[in-house]
């Protein structure tokens, strides 16, 4: 959390330093100019959240516990040089006077590979959706994008995504999408349950491509029990952890392979009516927002207690009507330019793009997209296999494999340990 935060409550101190009266005004704990009091207030009598001070149980300076939420502090070294190359050639194993101390070759965490000597790297909780930096992002993004920060118009992401050069990736620099950012606006479900499914579409999304091997028309979407497939660096549950080491100690059975994650439409619970259809008040009932809180609570990690927070909250939330992410949508995209806070959590900033648009705050709707030359024929899937990401590779980014203009400091997606911390500078 971030230590700093702003004395709210409309509070104005005097600092007391006032001068002599003036005026024939008369002092009053403070001093006067021109025949007016200035009453100075010391901090002592202020109650909590507005003293300027860090009182017992807040976390902040008038921020956290009873006070309001202190902004999250997201904003951290670059990604380690050490851990986004697939081998280091002036490294010499177990040499510490040469690269990366001696440790030549960095591990995915869903690779068997017991022969390389780097750390075994996981993807971040910090870019999950709905973690308190994305959260945060967004809003610090507002001033500069042109949009509310108390309520921006869409969330930030990341996804799987490949690239289509014949569609939205046109004019794309570089042979892959890693980095790369899209604005999508949500339309109906996809091969969702047909005439049984009538849930309201979420709210907007701005994503980075943070993997690649999708298909070149889906948007696979990083959240909490999204399911994962072939690879699970996750938990020890039907498919064993690659690595022999997971992030989490418990995992709902529904995020496994083959059940597609923690989905509102695969429970009675969450539809109505004889033909048990999926509506927007189906959705909102107390029994169906407890079926999918006791499932996505199922998630522990006793290495790391923000990564079972997000990881829950990331899962619930994107079950709830307005941002009902946990199922698959057809969307209109656009590629666009990254905003600077969404890198600053991912840690993989592209270098400009001339005549790239930024993200259009005004387009929220199937109509505004169509008018706006956003282009249909994408939808959504859901994923989190906690592996490390393909993107956090720099030779997937600006390497021989990517060949894309990079910032010189933030080159990939950041890797995070077992711990779930992030591996900087």
């Amino acid at each position: 959390m971030s230590s700093g935060g702003s004395s709210g409550g409309g509070v104005s101190m005097a600092n007391g330093s006032g001068g002599a009266p003036s005026g024939g005004g008369t002092s009053v704990a403070g001093g006067v100019t021109g025949g007016r009091a200035s009453l100075s207030v010391s901090r002592s009598s202020l109650p909590p959240c507005v003293n300027g001070v860090q009182d017992p149980g807040e976390t902040g300076i008038d921020c956290g516990g009873s006070c309001l939420p202190c902004p999250y502090d997201y904003k951290i070294n670059p990604p380690n040089q050490c851990q986004n190359r697939y081998f280091y050639s002036k490294c010499k194993s177990g040499d510490p006077a040469t690269d990366c101390q001696g440790v030549c070759q960095p591990r995915n965490a869903c690779e068997n590979a017991p022969s390389k000597d780097g750390k075994i790297g996981f993807a971040c909780s910090r870019y999950m959706m709905f973690s308190p930096a994305m959260l945060q992002a967004v809003k610090d993004d507002g001033a500069k994008g042109g949009w509310d920060a108390g309520d921006p118009p869409f969330l930030y992401a990341v996804a799987g995504h490949d690239t289509n050069k014949d569609g939205i990736d046109k004019g794309m620099t570089g042979n892959q999408p890693c980095c790369e950012c899209y604005q999508l606006i949500f339309d109906q479900p996809f091969n969702e349950g047909g005439q049984s499914n009538k849930a309201p579409p979420p709210k907007p999304l701005v994503v980075q491509a943070f993997n690649i091997g999708a298909t070149t028309d889906s948007f696979d979407l990083y959240m909490g029990a999204g399911g994962f497939g072939a690879f699970n660096a996750c938990m020890d549950g039907a498919i064993k952890s690659s690595a022999g080491i997971a992030l989490y100690d418990a995992y709902p059975a529904d995020g496994q392979p083959g059940n597609g994650g923690v989905k509102f439409r695969s429970y009675d619970e969450c539809k109505s009516g004889n033909e048990k259809v999926s509506t927007a008040e189906s959705i909102n009932t107390a029994a169906c927002q407890d079926k999918i809180a006791g499932l996505c609570n199922q998630v522990k990690s006793s290495k790391s207690a923000e990564l079972q927070s997000t990881t829950r909250d990331s899962c619930i939330k994107s079950n709830q009507v307005g941002t009902l992410y946990h199922q698959n949508w057809a969307v209109y995209a656009k590629r666009v330019e990254c905003p600077e806070n969404l890198t600053r959590v991912t840690g993989c900033r592209l270098a400009p793009e001339a005549g790239l648009a930024k993200v259009d705050p005004k387009v929220t709707t199937v109509e505004q997209a169509k008018a706006a030359g956003f282009l249909s024929g994408y939808h959504t899937t859901t994923m989190q296999d906690c592996c490390k990401p393909a993107c956090s590779w720099v030779e997937k980014v600006g390497g021989d494999e990517g060949q894309k203009k990079v910032d010189p400091q933030f080159t990939n997606f950041y890797t995070c340990d077992a711990n779930d911390k992030p591996m900087t500078e």
